[in-house]
């Protein structure tokens, strides 16, 4: 259980693995990892909505630019 607020973007990675996580204590975080023993995980949140109109974003602006260099010439 990790005390932050359940949000669904956050995930484990377990040796390539990829773990969602559960709503634990009604509002909080929680990972369900059934290993023994020690190894090591990642963290890792990924804000999907905002990746995408990051990359939409950065397609219009890129965009944009070509323009405006074409039509200066």
């Amino acid at each position: 259980v990790f005390s932050n607020v359940f949000e669904p973007n956050w995930y484990v990675i377990i040796d390539g693995e990829k773990i969602n996580n559960v709503i634990t204590n009604t509002y909080l975080s929680g990972f369900y990892i059934d290993r023994v023993g020690e190894y090591s995980f990642t963290l890792t949140y990924y804000p999907e909505r905002f990746a995408t109109y990051g990359w939409g974003i950065t397609f219009l602006t890129l965009l944009f630019c070509i323009l405006l260099i074409y039509r200066e010439r």
